[in-house]
């Protein structure tokens, strides 16, 4: 595919269509491939209110799919791929990590009780024994 005409088609498209484009390629990405584009923009976005009622059920849910093996790839570790890590375990992963940021941000604003209840689905000895064993290389 030619860049340079490529680029230059872009230039004449409004905003809309430019959106949609960049909506299909965040799609078509993998987690490392999202951070690796998005994540110096990311970073300047000021955090949002967190609503923690919405995080908790969102956390339920995750909870519910990691359980459920959603979040599962079968690997076979051999000398050739043992430091490769399934796009499925980024992918666990990166969503944990936004939860708990998330979760922080409840104290931070204020709103520890329900802080509180985000962080005991992560400190459950069911829920990290089982499902972290799950998601880690280490089978």
């Amino acid at each position: 595919m030619d860049k340079e005409r490529l680029f230059q088609q872009l230039q004449q498209q409004d905003n809309a269509v430019l959106l949609e484009l960049l909506d299909d390629a965040y799609e078509g990405m993998d987690t490392n491939q999202r951070r690796q584009v998005f994540s110096h923009l990311f970073t300047r976005i000021p955090p949002a209110f967190i609503d923690g009622n919405h995080l908790l059920e969102g956390i339920q849910k995750f909870d519910k799919d990691s359980r459920a093996g959603e979040y599962y790839a079968p690997f076979n570790v051999n000398s050739k791929n043992f430091m490769d890590i399934p796009e499925e375990t980024e992918a666990w992963f990166e969503q944990l990590g936004d939860f708990l940021q998330d979760s922080c941000r409840l104290t931070e604003q204020g709103e520890h009780e329900q802080a509180i209840a985000c962080f005991q689905n992560f400190v459950s000895t069911h829920w990290c024994n089982g499902i972290w064993r799950r998601n880690c290389l280490c089978r």
